[in-house]
């Protein structure tokens, strides 16, 4: 099977990178078209793997679905095989969705039911018995339900999407793979506690008329198995629990009993990545997680037929994520540190990022070869004072616009090479650097990937998700960087 295989429909951008990293790692080049796709667009030549990445997570319901629909339709239009839903690991939406409205529509478009589990064990998200685990806490009980924009004080994934659709959602409860027989759920969420679980998903979703989803876990062992050419799954590091319909089949295995939810007097617990065994597709234990494969079949190299950036014109990280991961990122940090306020922005936004830009510069100036980093980020107290004052909606709009700002001051100054933490940060910066379509390069961590930018004046942009990539990111992504 040749041609666009996957064609994928994501919710924000740094959720379509974190797919479309790991998805180049398991073998199928990708790129990614940012914001909802015009007539004129087309997928980058030689992209088994097509991702529109939209800002679509929060919007209106009625937005995200037309926005949802026009980018499906034009996946299907350029020959995509199958279309995917990508939505966050976590589950991230409001009370009204967006989540089921948009595989609603979705699954019309294809004549099918939507499949799909956020399941990723590379990065610590379980799904057992229809209860979403993220680094062995429930998710009600982790950092998530203090998000800004979506707390989730909810772990029961069945109990979430069906509030959001008034068609049926079921379960495939884990050891179960694929679509048992007889099942009629018009939405089926999947059970998943290692990769090999996903492949075995996979293995059994890969052909078939349904919208398939989740996060970038069900995404990746697709792409193993298109990638391997077999009719089989591809096995991985770790061993498959036993598929039987006896009682034991609900116990791991004695390899994998840490896959397993274990109750405890401090609650369910899946352990950290390391001690579950799992070791990220493509890994060798250290940064890169995973080379690139070629977007040309004439050219050769890790990351062929990407564009290859001049050296110097300096390093910079705008952060404007709040996630307990981005701070802590920002803490280990050891070089210059530049603040922008929102205070600040309220009262001058012009004047603000024009005193961030100077700054920004003048420490590029005293070091070239030292990353700067550019920050709204905020502990959730400082942030939630900062919504009272100014409204939620205007402060986010106030530090988006602001990095963004930033981004493209710095970058009309040479700045090359970008890293951008958050969603709605990415988004912005994208926006306002006119970046509309990446090529996917190589990973720093489990879906966290390098992109560069297509057109006449390629950018290195690392566009990540708040929650994504080790304490020391900030540090040590430039050494895979393009």
């Amino acid at each position: 099977m040749s041609g666009m295989l996957l064609g994928v429909v994501a919710d924000d951008v740094t959720g379509a990178c974190d797919l479309a990293g790991v998805v180049t790692a398991a073998g199928l080049p990708t790129s990614v078209l940012l914001g909802p796709p015009s007539p004129s667009d087309v997928p980058a030549g030689g992209a088994a793997c097509v991702v529109v990445a939209l800002r679509s997570r929060t919007a209106p319901v009625e937005d995200a679905v037309a926005e949802s629909v026009l980018a499906g339709r034009w996946l299907l239009a350029h020959g995509a095989h199958r279309l995917y839903q990508k939505y966050c690991s976590t589950f991230d939406s409001t009370a009204a969705g967006n989540i089921g409205p948009v595989a609603d529509a979705l699954a019309a478009l294809v004549g099918g039911r939507s499949v799909g589990t956020p399941a990723t064990p590379a990065v610590g998200r379980t799904v057992y018995q229809g209860h979403l685990f993220v680094d062995g806490r429930l998710l009600s009980e982790s950092p998530l339900r203090d998000h800004p924009l979506t707390p989730m004080t909810d772990s029961d994934l069945v109990r979430l999407l069906s509030a959001q659709t008034e068609r049926t959602v079921g379960l495939v409860r884990w050891p179960a793979a694929g679509v048992p027989s007889g099942e009629t759920a018009d939405h089926l969420l999947l059970d998943a506690l290692i990769d090999a679980d996903l492949d075995r998903h996979a293995a059994a979703l890969a052909a078939g008329d349904d919208l398939l989803g989740g996060a970038s876990g069900l995404a990746a062992a697709l792409a193993r198995h298109w990638a391997a050419g077999s009719g089989g799954a591809v096995a991985d590091a770790t061993t498959p629990p036993p598929v039987t319909n006896s009682p034991a089949a609900t116990r791991p295995a004695a390899g994998a009993a840490a896959a397993l939810p274990a109750e405890s007097a401090s609650g369910p617990d899946t352990g950290s990545g390391a001690a579950r065994g799992q070791v990220p597709p493509g890994s060798g234990g250290t940064p890169p997680y995973g080379r690139a494969p070629t977007l040309d079949a004439t050219s050769t190299g890790p990351a062929a037929g990407l564009p290859v950036l001049p050296a110097g014109g300096g390093r910079v990280v705008l952060a404007g994520s709040c996630s307990a991961r981005t701070r802590e990122q920002i803490a280990t940090f050891s070089g210059p540190v530049v603040r922008l306020a929102v205070d600040d922005l309220a009262a001058d936004a012009a004047r603000g990022v024009a005193a961030a830009v100077e700054a920004t510069l003048a420490a590029l100036a005293e070091d070239p070869d030292r990353p700067v980093l550019v920050t709204t980020s905020l502990a959730p107290d400082e942030l939630r004072a900062v919504q009272d004052r100014h409204g939620r909606d205007r402060a986010a709009a106030l530090a988006e616009d602001a990095l963004g700002a930033v981004a493209r001051a710095v970058a009309e100054a040479g700045v090359r090479r970008l890293i951008v933490a958050g969603g709605e940060t990415s988004g912005a910066v994208t926006r306002a650097l006119g970046v509309r379509q990446v090529r996917v390069g190589d990973q720093v961590a489990p879906g966290v990937p390098w992109t560069i930018s297509t057109g006449p004046r390629p950018l290195a942009l690392l566009l990540k998700s708040g929650n994504f990539g080790p304490p020391d990111l900030f540090t040590t992504a430039w050494e895979v960087g393009p």
